[in-house]
């Protein structure tokens, strides 16, 4: 009988079918049995770098994570304390921290990377959380005073307080947890138990939390401790002969960044009267640039001035070793006329120059005019003008028939034209007027004639001001001290004088670069200060003060 193909064909099928099922029945059993399931992780991966992780978390910080093109990461999820913060399939992204959406202490930041089949690799990084409010750093004072730090709500709630314990210390106050992000008002108090202003109280407000003011304290010429150097000043002496008048021998002025020098004894020899300057330098062993003139600003104030027409000046790179001739200075080619408003009564005046645009950067400026106590004008000045200097700023205070004081620092010398603004108090409430940056309210306690207290308070610029002085909360540290030195601030809005000072400047610059620019303007442009009295009959008890 002949065989039947197909049905050989069958029957060998089914036999290597049952071989196969055997052999994975054997393999099952045995030792060396493969899973057949995907793993659930990646290979060993090395970890991402998080530029800009911190293992410590005081301010509102971007990180920024770059994942190789070449990686097989499909998916990134960032999470903090295991809550997802995002998650994104970019190889390359950021995020930001902030300290003030964790609680103060340990966190933990993970990373979970993901590949196509959804496998899994985790990378965590620990982090300290602290809520910065403010970091500033501490005026230089005398060793008998002390100086504290606090910082209060707008509504004048204390949240935080620091004392200082050295000079110029960078002092940081930092938020509780139940703290809700708002602005902030930062408080300087320097006590002074010597003196009549037993303390002198410094406001910031409208602060961010977080703000790093040091930085902007030192912008704006204010010593730090990362820029102050002590040191005994150096002392350094010129003579200076062949004077034609005792008056021009007194009166030579040399006053630097970085040095001063003044006349010291004073001789009348058979060529003419003779004077010794007296320069110091701080820490610098030489003294480089000296511009000498001839200067009001040691002269007796009730007798002889030194006028424009009497006005000469030596330019020294290096100073001598021995005595040099008044017969060396120079006076100026030229004179400017500067036009003031004629609702000036008087004016002082002081005219820096800077030898080219990087002193000028660096605030290392000249002294090389002033006149001051100036009366009966006819509402025009004349400056010197100098070739030496390459930039020069006009400062120019302003006594205007109102009593009101208006101060005007120009780079180059400019006419000064009349101010618009206005303030005035009704009640808690100061209405101003006009177009200017901030304003700075002054508070003088006046309950007693020998001991007072000093208060500055700065804001930003508004037409309608509530002041503050009663809602806010001292520190105890504060209150104690002025119980000690028979201070009342119980009743302060009744028992004080004010003044408000509203500040312009021609630069278009944060309300944090416009706080510390006290010793120098090279980054404000042209500067305008209106200051008022809001309440004028207590003028003259101030003056006693």
């Amino acid at each position: 009988m002949k065989s039947n193909p197909y049905s050989n064909k069958m029957h060998k099928k089914l036999f290597a079918l049952a071989i196969v099922f055997l052999l994975v029945i054997a393999c099952d059993t045995g030792e060396n049995r493969e899973v057949s399931l995907p793993d659930d992780t990646f290979e060993e991966i090395p970890d991402i770098p998080i530029v800009g992780f911190e293992a410590n978390l005081e301010v509102a910080t971007t990180l920024n994570i770059s994942i190789p093109a070449n990686s097989n990461i499909e998916r990134t999820s960032v999470l903090v304390n295991e809550d997802e913060l995002l998650t994104t399939t970019n190889k390359t992204f950021s995020f930001d921290l902030n300290p003030f959406d964790y609680p103060t202490g340990q966190n933990t930041l993970s990373l979970v990377f993901s590949d196509a089949e959804g496998n899994e690799s985790r990378q965590t990084e620990t982090f300290e959380v602290n809520k910065l409010l403010v970091s500033i750093a501490a005026p230089l004072v005398a060793d008998s005073q002390q100086v504290y730090f606090s910082v209060n709500t707008m509504d004048g709630e204390l949240l935080s307080f620091a004392s200082v314990n050295r000079k110029l210390e960078i002092v940081k106050l930092y938020a509780d947890d139940d703290f809700t992000p708002q602005p902030i008002i930062v408080t300087s108090y320097v006590l002074r138990p010597e003196a009549i202003y037993r303390a002198t109280i410094n406001s910031i407000a409208n602060i961010e939390p977080g703000t790093d003011l040091v930085k902007h304290q030192e912008a704006g010429g204010i010593p730090t401790e990362n820029t102050y150097e002590a040191g005994s000043d150096n002392v350094f002496f010129v003579d200076v002969t062949n004077i034609t008048s005792e008056i021009l021998a007194k009166s030579l002025l040399a006053a630097a960044y970085g040095h001063i020098g003044s006349s010291f004894p004073l001789e009348q020899q058979t060529t003419g009267f003779e004077t010794r300057l007296q320069f110091r330098s701080g820490i610098n062993p030489t003294i480089e640039n000296a511009f000498i003139y001839t200067s009001n600003s040691f002269l007796d104030p009730s007798g002889d001035k030194i006028g424009i027409e009497d006005y000469e000046y030596l330019f020294l790179e290096t100073l001598p070793n021995s005595s040099i001739s008044f017969q060396q200075f120079e006076k100026p080619t030229e004179t400017r006329t500067i036009n003031i408003p004629n609702t000036a009564v008087s004016y002082f005046v002081d005219t820096f120059g800077y030898l080219s645009e990087e002193s000028f950067r660096n605030n290392k400026y000249h002294f090389i005019y002033d006149q001051k106590g100036i009366e009966n004008i006819n509402n025009t000045m004349q400056i010197p003008l100098i070739d030496k200097f390459e930039i020069v700023r006009n400062q120019v205070l302003l006594t205007l028939n109102d009593s009101r004081t208006l101060t005007v620092s120009t780079l180059g010398l400019k006419d000064i034209a009349p101010l618009d603004w206005t303030a005035t108090r009704s009640g808690n409430t100061v209405e101003m007027s006009g177009d200017f940056d901030k304003f700075t309210l002054t508070l003088v306690l006046d309950n007693n004639p020998d001991i007072s207290m000093r208060w500055l308070y700065t804001e930003k610029y508004q037409e309608n001001y509530s002041m503050p002085f009663e809602s806010f909360e001292f520190p105890e540290e504060f209150t104690s001290y002025a119980s000690s030195q028979n201070l009342n601030i119980s009743n302060i809005n009744a028992d004080s004088i004010f003044f408000v000072e509203q500040f312009d400047s021609s630069e278009p610059l944060e309300y944090e670069e416009l706080l510390f620019n006290i010793f120098n303007y090279t980054h404000l442009g042209d500067v305008y200060i209106l200051r008022n009295s809001l309440y004028r009959n207590t003028i003259n008890r101030l003056e006693r003060l």
